[in-house]
């Protein structure tokens, strides 16, 4: 009680006032689980598997999409629990202020 009331009370004030980015946030998850997120879109939109193409394809591609102004996924389209978790700690950096990412 006393540490809620005061340290992290006064925690959770500075945290309102100045936001968390006084550090900069570095959100890593492991490569094989983005291939993966991509593998399940691009099978999903009928252009293959991403993990099956070399670099070049894949650099192409994601440009490609980076460029284009409709979403990559489909709006209907459920994804598997892995993917979803890849899509969802995406959409949480997407709203971060870009001082606060690594």
């Amino acid at each position: 009680g006393i540490i809620a009331r005061r340290t992290l009370l006064d925690v959770m004030r500075r945290v309102r006032c100045f936001g968390v980015h006084l550090v900069r946030h570095d959100i890593r998850q492991d490569s094989a689980r983005h291939t993966e997120a991509l593998s399940e879109i691009t099978r999903c939109l009928g252009l293959g598997d991403y993990a099956d193409w070399d670099e070049d394809a894949r650099r192409a591609f994601l440009l490609r999409e980076l460029g284009n102004p409709r979403p990559l996924v489909p709006r209907r389209w459920q994804p598997s629990a892995p993917v979803q978790e890849v899509l969802d700690t995406c959409a949480v950096a997407a709203e971060q202020a870009p001082e606060a990412l690594g």
